[in-house]
Formats: C-alpha cells, sequence, structure tokens
C-alpha cells in the first residue's frame, strides 16, 4: 500500500472509532452529568481491583481483605491500575478507561485491515465500520469494560495467524521477524486473551492446531508449543493460584455463573438453559440486533463459506467461524449470557463478521468485481443503521440507571456513613469504589479474608447469612447496600432501613430501588458464645446450609430435587429470636453427612416436619439400620430439637436421613 494510501486509511480508521465513541457517549453523558457513562456496574468492579492493585494489594478486590479469584480480565485491571498511579483516580479513571477503548478499537480496526487487505480501500474502510458496528459489539466497546482491550488483541492475534498460515517459511517480508518470532508473539498475545476472557482458551487451540498445519514437518510441534504453551503456564499458574487461597481451581465467576455450579438444575435444565441462550443469542443478536435486513446472520455465514472455499483465505476463515461457534457454546454455558445485552457473545459476533469480510475478499477478486460487492457491503452497513443507533439509546438508558441508581447510593454511603463503616452489597462495583468504605460482596466475586461468600451465592440467603455468623464481630458488615427485590430476607429480618434510591426507567439494574440499611445481627450466634446449644457433650456438629460446615462433613443434599435453602429466625429455647438456616427435604428425599465422632452416640435433631403422625416422621439409616426418629410437638416460634440414639457408631460413618411421607426442613445436628 502507498503511503498516502496508508494514511487515508488510518484517517478513516481514526473517524469510524471517534463517530462510534461520540454516538454512544455524549448521549449518555448527558444523561448521567458527564460522569463516565458506564452501563454496566461491573465496569467497576475492574476500577476496585486496579486501585486494590495501586494501593500494594495484588489480586485484591478491596485493600486487605485478602486474595479474590472474582477478576476475570486481570490483564485489564493492571493496566487501569496504570492510570490510577497516574493521577486518574475516582470518576477520572472512567475516562482513562474510555482512553483505553479508543487506543484499542482504533488498533484493533488496524489490525483487521491488514487480515483484509485484498480488499479494496473503499470497501475495506467499510467493512471495518460494520466489523466495529454489528450488533451489540459498539456497545461493550465503549462501555468501560475489557471488551475494547480484547478486541484489540484478538485482532491483532488473528492477523498474526493469517500472516503465518499465509507465508509458510522465511522471515516477514516487512518487519523481517523470523518465523519462531512471529509464534512467540502469537503466544503471548492468545496470554494476553486469555487474561482479559478467559473463554479464549478455544481460540488458542485453534491458533495452535492451525500453525501446526501449515508449519508440517518436524516443525510443526515446536510451532504448537510456541503458541499454546504460555496459555496453558499462565492457566495453570491461575488454577494453582486459586486451589491455593479458595480451596478450589475455578475462578469466583465460573463458581457463580456457570450452569454447573448451580445445584438446583438438573442436567435436563442445563440443557434446556444452554438452548435457550444460544437461541436468543441467535435470534436476538445476529437477528433482531445485527441488522434490520432479514435473515443477516445466514448472509454472514455464507460469506464465511465462500472463505473457506479459498486457499489463501481458508484457515483464517475456518478459526474465525469454529472460534465463533466455540466460543458461543463455552459462553452459552453461562446462566449469565443472555443477559446484560449478550456481551459476553461480542467476540463470537466480531469473529463471524470477520470471517464474513473475508468472503467479501475472495468475491472481489475478479477484475471489476470489486465495485458491486463494496455497493454490498455499503447497502448492508446502511441498513444497520438503525440498530446501531438502537444501540445508543440503549446504552444512554442504562448509563443513567448505573449513574442515578448504584453511583449515586455509592456517593451518599460515603457523605452520610461513617468512615468505619462496613457495607454488605449485592453488586461489587460502584458503590464499594465510589464510597471509599469497606465492602463485603454477598454475591461473592469480592474476595473477604478467605470467606466463601461465592459458594453460599448459589445455595440462597440463609447460606450467606450462615457465613456471616462465622465472622468475628469486628469483621460483620455494620450496614447493607441491598436491592430489596434482591434480597427479601437479608432486609426484612437483618436491616433497619435508612434511605433509598428510585429510578423510574430500569433499563439493565436489577430492580428500580437500592435501599441502604443499618445491619442487626443480634440474632446471629456470636463467635465467643460457640454454635447455639453447645455443651460440653457435643462432639461433633453440621449446622445445615452454612457450606464451609456442610464441606467438612462431606454433606449432600437431594439438589435438584431438594435441599432448597430456609431462612428463619426463631426462638431455641436457650436465646431469644436466634438464627439459623436449613435445607427442605421433600418427602421420599433423603440427605445426608459424614461425622466426625465415634463411640455410643446420640444424635440431636433442629428440624420441621409436615406431617402430625409417626408416619410423616423421618428415618435415620446407618449402616444399613433403620433408626425410627420421634416426631417431636411442635411450638410455634420454637426450634424443635429432636434426640435420636444411634448406638455404637465408627467414625467416619455416613448418615443418612430421609423424610418420611410430609416435608423435612433441616437446620442442625450435633452429636453427643
Amino acid at each position: 500500500m502507498r503511503p498516502a494510501g496508508d494514511a487515508r486509511e488510518k484517517l478513516g480508521i481514526a473517524l469510524i472509532t471517534g463517530a462510534l465513541a461520540a454516538l454512544f457517549w455524549i448521549p449518555a453523558a448527558e444523561r448521567t452529568g458527564f460522569v463516565f457513562p458506564a452501563p454496566l456496574d461491573d465496569v467497576y468492579i475492574h476500577f476496585d481491583y486496579a486501585r486494590a492493585l495501586a494501593q500494594g494489594s495484588p489480586f485484591a478486590w478491596l485493600s486487605g481483605q485478602g486474595y479474590s479469584s472474582g477478576e476475570t480480565a486481570p490483564l485489564y485491571a493492571w493496566l487501569l491500575s496504570l492510570g490510577w498511579l497516574v493521577g486518574f483516580r475516582g470518576g477520572a479513571l472512567g475516562w482513562f478507561a474510555g482512553a483505553v477503548a479508543v487506543v484499542s478499537v482504533y488498533s484493533g480496526l488496524r489490525a483487521a485491515a491488514r487480515i483484509l487487505r485484498d480488499l479494496c480501500p473503499p470497501a475495506r474502510l467499510v467493512g471495518l465500520l460494520l466489523l466495529a458496528s454489528a450488533s451489540v459489539t459498539p456497545w461493550l466497546l465503549f462501555s468501560g469494560m475489557e471488551g475494547a482491550l480484547y478486541f484489540a488483541c484478538m485482532m491483532h492475534a488473528v492477523a498474526r495467524y493469517d500472516e503465518l498460515t499465509r507465508e509458510r517459511v522465511g522471515p516477514h517480508p516487512r518487519s523481517g521477524q523470523s518465523r519462531a518470532a512471529r509464534l512467540s508473539h502469537l503466544g503471548w498475545l492468545s496470554v494476553a486473551m486469555f487474561l482479559l476472557r478467559p473463554e479464549s482458551l478455544t481460540l488458542t487451540w485453534l491458533f495452535a492446531v492451525g500453525v501446526g498445519r501449515a508449519q508440517r514437518g518436524p516443525h510443526a510441534l515446536p510451532a504448537i508449543a510456541r503458541v499454546l504453551l504460555p496459555t496453558m503456564f499462565a492457566f495453570g499458574l491461575f488454577a494453582l493460584m486459586n486451589l491455593a487461597f479458595t480451596g478450589y481451581p475455578e475462578a469466583a465467576g465460573a463458581k457463580l455463573k456457570l450452569l454447573s455450579e448451580n445445584p438446583y438444575l438438573s442436567n435436563v435444565d442445563r440443557a434446556r438453559e444452554l438452548a435457550l441462550n444460544l437461541f436468543h443469542f441467535g435470534a436476538r443478536a445476529l437477528g433482531q440486533e445485527l441488522s434490520t435486513f432479514g435473515r443477516a446472520s445466514s448472509v454472514l455465514v455464507g460469506l464465511g463459506v465462500v472463505a473457506l472455499l479459498s486457499r489463501q483465505t481458508r484457515s483464517t476463515a475456518s478459526v474465525c467461524l469454529l472460534g465463533a461457534l466455540a466460543f458461543a457454546l463455552l459462553v452459552s454455558w453461562n446462566g449469565a449470557a443472555r443477559y446484560q445485552n449478550f456481551r459476553y457473545y461480542v467476540p463470537a459476533i466480531s469473529m463471524l463478521v470477520l470471517s464474513a469480510l473475508l468472503g467479501a475478499s475472495r468475491l472481489s477478486r475478479p477484475r471489476g468485481m470489486w465495485i458491486p460487492v463494496a455497493i454490498a457491503m455499503g447497502l448492508y452497513t446502511f441498513m444497520a443503521v438503525p440498530s446501531v443507533r438502537a444501540q445508543s439509546v440503549y446504552f444512554a438508558r442504562c448509563a443513567a440507571n448505573i449513574r442515578w441508581l448504584q453511583v449515586e447510593v455509592g456517593a451518599r454511603v460515603g457523605s452520610e456513613l461513617p468512615k468505619e463503616a462496613l457495607v454488605l452489597v449485592g453488586d461489587a462495583g460502584a458503590i464499594p469504589y465510589v464510597s471509599g468504605r469497606r465492602a463485603v460482596d454477598a454475591i461473592g466475586l469480592g474476595g473477604y479474608h478467605g470467606v466463601p461468600f461465592v459458594l453460599a451465592a448459589t445455595q440462597g440467603e440463609a447460606a450467606t447469612v450462615e457465613l456471616i455468623e462465622r465472622l468475628p464481630l469486628d469483621l460483620r458488615p455494620t450496614h447493607m447496600a441491598l436491592f430489596p427485590n434482591w434480597f427479601p430476607g437479608l432486609t426484612q429480618r437483618f436491616g433497619h432501613e435508612l434511605f433509598r434510591v428510585t429510578v423510574d426507567d430500569v433499563a439493565i439494574s436489577g430492580g428500580p430501588v437500592k435501599a441502604v440499611y443499618v445491619a442487626d445481627w443480634s440474632a446471629l450466634a456470636s463467635p465467643d458464645e460457640g454454635r447455639e446449644p453447645r455443651t460440653p457433650a457435643v462432639q461433633d456438629e453440621l449446622d445445615v446450609c452454612d457450606v464451609m460446615s456442610e464441606r467438612a462433613h462431606d454433606y449432600v443434599s437431594p439438589a435438584p430435587r431438594g435441599g432448597w435453602s430456609t431462612l428463619d429466625v426463631r426462638d431455641d429455647g436457650v436465646h431469644r429470636a436466634r438464627f439459623d438456616g436449613g435445607r427442605t427435604i421433600p418427602k421420599g428425599e433423603a440427605e445426608s453427612f459424614v461425622i466426625h465422632a465415634e463411640g455410643r452416640l446420640t444424635l440431636v435433631a433442629r428440624w420441621d416436619v409436615d406431617g402430625e403422625d409417626d408416619s410423616d416422621a423421618p428415618a435415620i439409616l446407618v449402616n444399613g439400620a433403620v433408626i425410627a426418629a420421634p416426631l417431636a410437638q411442635k411450638r410455634p416460634g420454637y426450634f424443635t430439637d429432636v434426640r435420636i440414639p444411634l448406638g455404637d457408631v465408627r467414625k467416619d460413618t455416613r448418615i443418612i436421613v430421609q423424610a418420611g411421607k410430609a416435608t423435612l426442613r433441616s437446620y442442625h445436628y450435633w452429636l453427643e
């Protein structure tokens, strides 16, 4: 390309980037009072991790609160921390993130232009505009999330892969880089992608296999290793760090969001959710949102197939199409995939569009064909204008939600609550960042002194309160900032409302009302008095719905057919108004646990049975023997404790509790 042509293309790409940024940011900034228009509270989660890193607490959500695996894009947090260190603090960090987005989108489009070098310059610019504006892509690129930086890394990785598979031997004709250096570059770009989106493992494998096939012979395996091993090393390192600091190798986001981690879904339910996620992605993100021109996704796939038919573009188009499919399938295993404007699917959309543009470049190769191809691409892009405009309007609505709900609550928490306040939050982004107050994340994406709130979050509110009960008094939240519709048990039973903030136009927030409460944990046992009731005769104890106690006793619930958590505050006969969380065991179902005591033991069971005759009572199974349990008389407002002699029992025996002809709610077990 001539230098003048290259300069014109750079200018065109800059205009595309600037125009899209203005289209999304200017209307949104007007609605946020020119606070950076973040359409997701998750943007501020990145800010929290970046601030903690800049303050000397790497891999922490908030300084001084310990390791957290909740940052799914650590590379982005590391980059934002540089902005914090050079003075972009508070709300200014948002505009630093905006600058990162602009530079990233520009750089990504420049890399995409190298991939589409066979298109004539006018058609190439139109294609780049389509790539940056397709479906929900610009909504994410300019959101302040890691999406723009990921877009840049992905485009550079595909561009490097395209060079490696088209030019099999020798140094690069322009840079002079050896093939080994370019393979290593692709490997490090893959690491960067993994550190921005863990789903990128699928693409790394495709890159490695592709360069191995292109290399062939004895150099194939070294080529695969140069591309694959850096990412696998990073994957293993983070898994070991998670295992060492949390007790499980998965990141907190995976434990919270993956369908396989939801205990209340059967395999049929998981398959249904996977299918629904894919259906909504196809119907909306690839259909309704991609273009007002019908069958838009079919056109793109068809052009991608055209790229597969050409030897020059086959390898790159294969990676794009297979990568889009693999990425979409993997993302669809995320229970939140079809929410938050399909943001998780944007890389798949970008790869699908890129494969289509490669197909268009093949169609334009015959003499004179570039003109109709360029016209067709221009018309196609023009047809997408209403969708882009609609995304811009939705972006502004979402940004207004975050500004006037989460950010506003954070500002009021910072000004109205004491500096020593410790706030329980259900969305771990703007409130702790803006307020500057310490916080506990009830969802568990933010780490808190090694307490596994993320495991409790999938079980229900009762499990969260059980973990709060474990905390020393000085580490329990003093206040709560929660959506009442998300946490009805916590807000109604353990809080006294101070104030609330309301928005009229709910676009992406969890509800129209965010309220702040003074926390009241008087119904919880304090750590120094022990777990109630506590006597010298107690040799072992299982607190049902306490995930730490359950894990220690290898507890098994009948989930997904039961085991739903239940939260109660009653008189326990010793103290007034005592909390205990439990699980619901439907009739005929069973729960079980392993005991850590031995000898002649008595099981003290705290439970409720929805029945009045002996056939409704649960049965206790110990070493194959069935022990009938008495049906204790209920007292309204009181917990009921039942004593069941077990006889001689060995340590590590599994106790099975099977509900009778009535529903059982179990809360606590002691062995005396």
